[in-house]
Formats: C-alpha cells, structure tokens, sequence
C-alpha cells in the first residue's frame, strides 16, 4: 500500500500493566492517532500502567502522538516509572500537534494531567539489570508504587479497570 491507500488502523483498547521495557533501540511504545480530522477518532480507550520504562535509546521511554489533544478519547499513561540516564532526562515524547515536547514523567503529569499521571523518574534498582535479571532490589522505589488495577464497589462485587476506562472514574483527582 502507498500510505495514503492505508485502510483505517484503528488503535484502541490496549492495555500494558506491570511491564518492564529496558534498553529498546528506539522508543519502547511509540503509537498515535492522526484522524480526528477526519471525523473519527483511531487511538482510544487504551491503559499504560504500573511499567517501567528503562534505559532505552533516544533517553526516551514512550512516545504518544495525537493530532489534537481531542483525538485521544480515555487514553491514560499512569503510575508508570521512567529512568532515563540522568534524573533530569526526558524520556517522555509527546506530541499533540502543534506542539511537541520532551519531559520527564514529573513534566508530563503537569503539563498534559487528561494523559499522564501518577508517573515517576528514578533508577528502577534492578537486580542486575547486565545479566537480565529484572527483579527488584528490597530498596526499589518501584516497590509498592504500583495504581489498583481494580475497584472494588461494595463488599464481593467490583470490576477490572479495564471494563471502565474512564480515567476520572479510576483515578481520583486530588
């Protein structure tokens, strides 16, 4: 296909919890939609929670592109931690077009709170990270930083987030 002859690609309902993206040769999620002017929107409804984001290339961990903030309907990047080599490394891209910026997960959560929240920078503290050994150190700050994935409504009933994505019904707003 030439792009332009692309059928429509519609992303939408992905869920990512409690990953672990390290050392990618690029971005380790790069994805987007490009159509809300065209009256649809492509990239909905999806989760990013709970990763951790890792010493990948570029210094970037993700890159989310919209081509307008209004294009990406219930999509939320939360609670995730990213390391870049540095503290001050910005391993977010975001892209909502016109603009387009690099941030530290801190920058994101306060610049762009309808996508990103609850998100961290530090050294995730691998056990050794050089021998593919992912797990945790005790002294992790990952440890018990990790969003409810469920909701619980009222004694024996409740429901797995991802049957609700709206991000204003599971993540309260302080």
């Amino acid at each position: 296909y030439r792009y332009r002859d692309w059928p429509r690609f519609f992303t939408t309902g992905l869920r990512f919890y409690n990953n672990t993206f390290f050392d990618n040769q690029d971005f380790a999620i790069s994805m987007g939609g490009d159509s809300f002017d065209k009256g649809y929107t492509s990239f909905r409804n999806n989760l990013f929670m709970n990763n951790i984001y890792a010493y990948n290339d570029l210094e970037k961990g993700m890159c989310l592109r919209f081509t307008h903030r209004s294009s990406a309907e219930n999509c939320m990047v939360a609670g995730n931690l990213f390391a870049g080599n540095t503290p001050e490394t910005k391993t977010i891209h975001a892209v909502t077009y016109p603009e387009r910026a690099d941030y530290t997960a801190e920058e994101a959560n306060a610049a762009l709170p309808e996508f990103y929240r609850d998100n961290f920078t530090a050294d995730p503290a691998f056990v050794d990270q050089e021998k593919g050994n992912f797990t945790l150190k005790s002294n992790s700050p990952a440890i018990d930083k990790a969003l409810p994935l469920t909701k619980v409504a009222k004694m024996a009933e409740g429901y797995f987030i991802c049957g609700n994505p709206q991000p204003s019904i599971f993540l309260p707003v302080e």
